[in-house]
């Protein structure tokens, strides 16, 4: 049986709070938050729930049938990485378990899905808040492949718009890189 269809109005409130609790969690509960990370207890959770608090917890059983389940393990690589990249780390897993939890099982049609992700879009996510609050020293990253994301938006087609303050100053394209490109496949110049 299918869960009583919610208006994107109803998803986004929840969305809103849940993500309220989790912030807490990483801003003004810090100290709190980095304690109950234990890294010798067994996978743990950051859960944030409608009343906009947060708890850090073990996976319940049977939570999927509620909700997704938020990233295990956050406290494995708190003893590994400098604080504030730990940090960052577990505000990237948090906007993704915020967005799962906000499409599971909406059922909602096209208008309806665009109108829910410009909502959440319109706001900056939990990585920008926590990046604001603990920036990273020296141009850290959470991950070698990625760079701090602070002024992004996604337009409703997906696409990334950053802000200019986040441009890439001091980069200049040489005219001899943009005059020869060898192809990876034939090795012929084009």
């Amino acid at each position: 049986m299918f869960p009583r269809r919610h208006s994107v109005e109803e998803i986004f409130e929840d969305y809103s709070a849940r993500k309220a609790g989790v912030v807490r969690a990483l801003t003004d509960d810090v100290d709190e938050f980095y304690r109950l990370c234990d890294p010798d207890k067994k996978n743990l959770c950051l859960y944030g729930y409608l009343d906009k608090t947060w708890k850090v917890t073990p996976p319940p059983e049977g939570l999927l049938d509620d909700i997704p389940e938020p990233a295990l393990g956050i406290n494995y690589s708190k003893e590994r990485k400098p604080p504030s990249e730990w940090l960052s780390l577990v505000a990237d897993l948090s906007d993704s378990w915020l967005l799962s939890v906000a499409f599971y099982r909406a059922r909602l049609n096209r208008d309806e899905r665009e109108r829910l992700f410009k909502l959440i879009n319109d706001h900056p996510t939990v990585f920008e808040v926590v990046i604001e609050k603990n920036p990273l020293k020296d141009n850290a990253t959470v991950d070698s492949n990625s760079k701090p994301r602070g002024g992004t938006k996604r337009t409703s087609d997906g696409q990334v718009k950053s802000s200019p303050k986040f441009s890439d100053e001091g980069y200049k394209v040489e005219e001899d890189d943009l005059s020869e490109t060898l192809c990876g496949i034939s090795g012929e110049n084009n």
